[in-house]
């Protein structure tokens, strides 16, 4: 049974002791990472910290209207990855050496220091109703947990004032060994509660700073679609079969996390 969950968007701070499954956390060896003499994490976050304060912002998205009606999602954007494209090297790095997930995603930093994010939250907090038929679609569509992304400095030609949109399962978020992204998905139930994920690369590419929010599915759509639900839920994995990847560490141990 999924954890009972407020009825307004909050910002995630901690899911620590929400759940009280067992969930495996596995641990890759701590390798000494080639390329790396000299990285100065300090500066790095600190630059990090005043992404954007220069930028010129987008512009306030349009407000495409609510909606009750389940199919009618076409005014949302998708990225078809190309949102994502600039962030790849922070997200998912690949081959041997990759930093570890606390050096390259950045969980900390204030939305108001760019104003680019502080303006896409705020859409995203008016269209609520709206982003949680779509991300219930993009669930049933994918029959796998997952969670709506969006790049805040990107836009696809044509569409400069919406926010662009992907959608990326567990397994895909899992490979990029950061906790947050796979406790989020892993264990809120996907019917009810749609993760949002706001990403803001650096320059470099290097590194991501990151904003999360929880968008409630009305309850009019999921019980005309209860049907359906229940046939993809039917489907999906067991709770402890979620496994979250990180690499922070040189063992595996079994991280008992509290649910209501």
């Amino acid at each position: 049974m999924a954890a009972r969950l407020p009825s307004t968007i909050v910002e995630e701070e901690s899911i620590g002791g929400q759940l009280n499954d067992q969930r495996r956390v596995h641990f890759s060896p701590a390798k000494g990472f080639a390329g790396l003499q000299g990285y100065d994490r300090q500066s790095k976050t600190m630059s990090h910290a005043t992404w954007g304060m220069n930028n010129t912002p987008f512009q306030q998205p349009n407000n495409p209207p609510r909606t009750s009606n389940f199919t009618d999602t076409s005014h949302f954007v998708e990225s078809n990855g190309l949102g994502l494209r600039p962030a790849m090297n922070a997200l998912f790095p690949a081959g041997y050496g990759q930093r570890k997930a606390k050096d390259r995603i950045f969980w900390v930093f204030p939305p108001e220091n760019d104003r680019r994010v502080s303006l896409l939250l705020r859409w995203i907090n008016d269209m609520n109703q709206a982003i949680g038929v779509y991300g219930l679609q993009k669930f049933l569509q994918s029959r796998e947990r997952g969670a709506l992304v969006t790049n805040a400095n990107y836009r696809k030609p044509g569409h400069e004032t919406e926010p662009a949109w992907d959608w990326l399962t567990f397994d895909q978020l899992q490979t990029s060994r950061d906790k947050t992204f796979q406790e989020l998905v892993a264990c809120y139930d996907p019917a009810e509660i749609v993760v949002v994920f706001v990403y803001l690369p650096s320059e470099s590419g290097r590194s991501v700073a990151m904003w999360r929010r929880k968008i409630p599915v009305p309850a009019h759509v999921r019980q005309t679609h209860q049907r359906q639900i229940d046939e993809v839920k039917h489907h999906l994995r067991r709770f402890e079969e979620y496994v979250v990847h990180v690499d922070e560490y040189v063992y595996m141990f079994c991280l008992i996390l509290g649910r209501n």
